[in-house]
């Protein structure tokens, strides 16, 4: 069996963990996760895995970790991820999307303020930006300076740009809404 097929197999069984888990079967959502990490740990001994690999693997268990009641060392793992392969948009989308999830909102800013310096894409900064600005507001606490200023130094056509003018109100909510011709952005409006 190939790494790639373990990864794959890994990635499966930490999903039908999260959907046992959401059933109300905890016992299989354990033995689930368990036997994710574990198949992420065979990936990542072999040798030289490929950085996005271990970033990954270090995502995944930090995700079975965490509904394993192992929160600290979650959290860890999921913001060495960010270390772990720093040129990933998808990898700090990840982990600030996870920390959110799980009610971790001050390690969501610290992986936020680390993507807002890496070379990653822009359309995932501002996604991640509104995200914590989103849950701030939720939270009814205040906006990020570093979201914040990100988002106003947003500017164009695109969508997201659109976003983030709308975000630090320099877009009227009409304008928006004009914009959102496709069914993703309707959703997202």
């Amino acid at each position: 069996v190939s790494g790639n097929d373990v990864a794959r197999r890994a990635r499966v069984e930490r999903i039908a963990g999260d959907v046992a888990r959401a059933d109300n079967r905890p016992r299989d959502a354990a033995a689930l996760y368990l036997t994710a990490m574990h198949d992420w740990s065979e990936v990542l001994k072999s040798p030289s895995p490929p950085r996005a690999l271990v970033a990954e693997g270090q995502l995944e268990a930090g995700r079975g970790l965490w509904f394993l009641g192992h929160g600290d060392r979650a959290v860890d793992l999921v913001l060495s991820a960010t270390e772990e392969d720093p040129e990933s948009a998808q990898t700090f989308a990840s982990a600030v999307a996870f920390l959110l999830e799980v009610g971790r909102p001050t390690d969501a800013l610290d992986a936020l303020h680390r993507a807002l310096s890496a070379d990653v894409s822009e359309l995932y900064k501002v996604y991640m930006c509104l995200w914590v600005i989103g849950d701030e507001r939720r939270r009814g606490e205040p906006r990020d300076r570093q979201a914040a200023e990100y988002l106003a130094s947003r500017h164009g056509e695109l969508w997201y740009e659109q976003l983030a003018e709308a975000a630090t109100g320099r877009l009227e909510f009409a304008q928006l809404r004009a914009a959102a011709t496709t069914g993703p952005r309707k959703a997202e409006l």
